[in-house]
């Protein structure tokens, strides 16, 4: 769903005459934004159900991936929220005259 709207955000702004450059930063920064709102996916091994399908009708127990949950992280989102907190640390410390 992302990479569509990426592709639409995209076309309209080379549509406008901006510079690749500029259009590659701005896609960059909608894609970490949408990592830092929604860092979870659905489960690929369970399709979201948290369970797995087993051997026989009896056998049905946890997914093995996302252990029931429903929702693995999304690949980069970790990295996204590890960089604002620490850029938030160093802003707060910056305003407390800590080095």
């Amino acid at each position: 769903m992302i990479l569509g709207v990426l592709a639409i955000i995209g076309a309209v702004l080379i549509g406008l005459g901006l510079p690749p450059w500029l259009v590659a930063v701005i896609l960059a920064l909608v894609l970490l934004g949408d990592l830092y709102v929604h860092p979870l996916k659905p489960c690929g091994r369970c399709s979201g159900k948290g369970t797995n399908k087993g051997s026989r009708r009896s056998a049905f127990g946890k997914c093995g991936k996302c252990g029931g949950a429903r929702q693995v992280q999304r690949l980069g989102s970790r990295q996204v929220h590890r960089a604002v907190r620490s850029l938030v640390a160093a802003r707060a410390s910056k305003k407390e005259g800590k080095p």
